[in-house]
């Protein structure tokens, strides 16, 4: 399963949901706009060495956050981010 973030449909008849996903490192929120099962695209990148982050997923006004391991940190330059469970 993939998420954008973004407003998006999840039936013609239903007003749009509006869907916000951050990942906050060592205080740094940066803008997640994809989410996979074991990676994150990021809108920009800050460089961070492996490590734990939170994920905080809200979508319209329910907000959800978890932690997630950083197994090869933030890489300068790279959007896609491996992550996996703590």
């Amino acid at each position: 399963m993939q998420f954008q973030t973004g407003a998006f449909h999840t039936c013609s008849r239903r007003r749009p949901h509006q869907v916000e996903m951050q990942l906050i490192v060592n205080g740094d929120s940066i803008n997640i706009t994809h989410m996979g099962p074991d990676f994150l695209i990021v809108e920009s990148p800050a460089e961070h060495p492996p490590g734990e982050a939170t994920i905080v997923l809200q979508v319209d006004q329910s907000l959800r956050r978890w932690n997630v391991r950083l197994p090869d940190g933030l890489p300068r330059g790279h959007k896609r981010v491996l992550i996996s469970k703590v």
